[in-house]
C-alpha cells in the first residue's frame, strides 16, 4: 500500500488489517458479531459520507466472514493473514453453527442491468468459486450450470435459464412462485458453503434513481428468507436525494428507507492519528500543519484527505526546498504554505468557492481558516509592520489578524484595488508581493508547474 492508496484492492485490505492503519480492526470484529448473531432475515444500513471507507470496510469484513466459515476451502495461510490480528475472533474448524458464505455487490457497476435480482443472482454464482468470461448470454447458462451442478449435485439450470429469458416473471408466474424459486436457489448454495448469507450491496446511492428503487423493493420482496443478511453500504442523504429524485421532491425519502433497513449501523470514524502517520503526517512540518487545519475545517473524508495531501506533496515538493528570509521571500513562504494547500482543497471539495477565492471575492475563507489558528502564527508575524502590534502596545498600532490576512489576501487577487512602492511591490508587513503573485500561486495549484514532483 502507498502512502496515499486506499483502493480495496485484496493487498491493501490484508496489509490494513495486518497494520490496522485506521484503527477499525475492532469496529471489524463487531460489525461481525452483529451478522453472525442474526437468526432471522435481516437487512442492515452501513452509513457513512462518499469517501468515508465504506467499500473498504464491507470489503474487509467480507474477507473476515469467508475466512471464519469452516466450510468454505479458503487456504489455511490465508484464513491466517486475514484473522491474525484480530482479537476476539478465532477460526474454528469444527464450528460449523456460525459459517456464512459472504458476497460483495457493486450496485453502481451493474445498474445498467435489466433486473437487479438476476444481476445479484449471478454475481453470488460468479464468486462462489468459478472465474468465467461472460462473453455472451449462452455462455453464463453454461457457465451457471455447471457451477450450480457442481455445489448442489443436481440439474437446477433450468432456474438460469427462466432468469435470462425477456420477462423472467412472467416465466415464474407460469409454475410457481418466485419466492420459492429463490428459496430453493439459496439452499442449494447455502447447503454446500454455510448456513447463511450475507451479501454487501455497495454503491446504491450513486446508482440511477430507477434502478436504485428496484434493487431495494425487489431485493425486500425476493430475499425475505432467514437465511440471509443484506448489508447496504450508503450515504443516507444521498440515498434519499436519489429517492427523492424517482418519486418526486416532495417524498419523505427517510421514512420510505426506514421500510428496508431494520438495524441503522453508523461506519465509526478512522483513527486520524494513525492514517495521518502512514501518509506521512509526523515530522511536525508546517504544512503539515496546515494540511491538518485544512482537512478538519472542511471535514474531509478518508478519499479527500489523499488526494488532498497527495495533490499538495506533487505541487509543492520542489519549491519547498528554498529559503524565506527576505521580503520577497516570505512573500513566496506565505503563498506556498497558506494558500496553495487552500486553494487545492477547495478544488476538491467546493469548486464554486475556488474560483470566488481565485478571483478575489472571497478573503473570508482564509480569515476563518487561520485567524484564530496557532499553525499561522509565523505567517501572522511577518504580516505586521514595525509599528504594528496585535495587542496593546506602547508606540504600537493597534490591528487584528483579521484585518492583515485580507490584506495579504488582496495583495495577490486584487492587486488593482492595492497600492505600490516605486518598485511596483504590494508589501505587507515584512511580505513583498508583484504582479505576478496570482499566477504563480494557480501555477502551483494547478500541479503542473516547474516546481511539481511527480515521483
Amino acid at each position: 500500500m502507498s502512502p496515499f492508496d486506499i483502493k480495496p484492492t485484496e493487498e491493501n485490505l490484508l496489509l490494513a488489517l495486518k497494520e490496522n492503519v485506521l484503527d477499525r480492526n475492532d469496529d471489524l470484529e463487531r460489525f461481525y458479531n452483529l451478522l453472525i448473531a442474526q437468526e432471522s432475515a435481516c437487512s442492515i444500513a452501513l452509513d457513512g459520507r462518499w469517501g468515508s471507507g465504506k467499500t473498504f470496510f464491507v470489503k474487509q469484513e467480507k474477507l473476515i466472514i469467508n475466512a471464519m466459515n469452516s466450510l468454505s476451502n479458503m487456504e489455511m495461510g490465508k484464513r491466517n493473514q486475514i484473522l491474525g490480528n484480530l482479537k476476539s475472533i478465532h477460526y474454528d474448524e469444527s464450528n460449523q453453527e456460525n459459517s456464512a458464505l459472504a458476497i460483495y455487490y457493486d450496485a453502481w457497476q451493474n445498474d445498467n442491468d435489466s433486473d437487479p435480482i438476476q444481476s445479484i443472482i449471478f454475481e453470488i454464482i460468479r464468486q462462489i468459486g468459478m472465474q468465467y468470461s461472460f462473453a455472451d448470454e449462452t455462455n453464463i447458462i453454461e457457465c451457471a450450470k455447471s457451477i450450480l451442478n457442481h455445489f448442489a449435485g443436481r440439474d437446477i439450470a433450468n432456474f438460469i435459464e427462466i432468469l435470462n429469458k425477456e420477462d423472467p416473471f412472467d416465466s415464474f408466474r407460469y409454475e410457481k412462485s418466485l419466492e420459492e424459486r429463490f428459496k430453493g436457489f439459496f439452499s442449494e448454495i447455502i447447503a454446500e458453503r454455510g448456513n447463511r448469507l450475507v451479501i454487501f450491496i455497495d454503491e446504491l446511492d450513486r446508482c440511477n434513481p430507477t434502478y436504485a428503487v428496484r434493487l431495494l423493493e425487489r431485493v425486500k420482496h425476493y430475499f425475505d428468507d432467514e437465511r440471509i443478511t443484506v448489508v447496504y453500504s450508503i450515504n443516507s442523504l444521498e440515498l434519499q436525494h436519489t429517492i427523492k429524485h424517482y418519486y418526486g421532491i416532495d417524498f419523505d425519502g427517510s421514512r420510505y428507507l426506514d421500510r428496508f433497513f431494520d438495524i441503522p449501523v453508523g461506519l465509526p470514524s478512522p483513527n486520524l492519528s494513525k492514517w495521518y502517520s502512514k501518509i506521512g503526517f509526523y515530522s511536525g512540518d508546517i504544512q503539515e500543519e496546515i494540511c491538518k487545519r485544512i482537512i478538519t475545517f472542511w471535514q474531509f473524508e478518508l478519499r479527500d484527505m489523499s488526494r488532498f495531501y497527495q495533490t499538495v506533496k506533487i505541487a509543492t515538493k520542489n519549491i519547498r526546498q528554498g529559503r524565506f528570509e527576505r521580503p520577497e521571500e516570505n512573500a513566496r513562504f506565505a503563498m506556498i504554505e497558506f494558500l496553495v494547500p487552500t486553494m487545492i482543497a477547495l478544488k476538491i471539495c467546493d469548486v464554486n468557492a475556488y474560483e470566488d477565492f481565485r478571483n478575489g471575492r472571497r478573503p473570508d475563507i482564509l480569515v476563518d481558516l487561520f485567524e484564530t489558528e496557532y499553525v499561522a502564527r509565523h505567517l501572522t508575524s511577518i504580516l505586521l509592520e514595525n509599528d504594528e502590534s496585535y495587542e496593546n502596545a506602547d508606540g504600537k498600532i493597534l490591528v487584528s489578524k483579521k484585518e492583515k490576512l485580507i490584506s495579504f489576501y488582496n495583495a495577490v487577487f486584487n492587486q488593482e484595488d492595492t497600492s505600490r512602492n516605486r518598485y511596483g511591490e504590494i508589501v505587507v508587513g515584512d511580505c513583498s508581493f508583484n504582479r505576478n503573485s496570482k499566477n504563480f500561486v494557480i501555477s502551483i495549484v494547478n500541479s503542473i508547474s516547474m516546481f511539481a514532483e511527480y515521483n
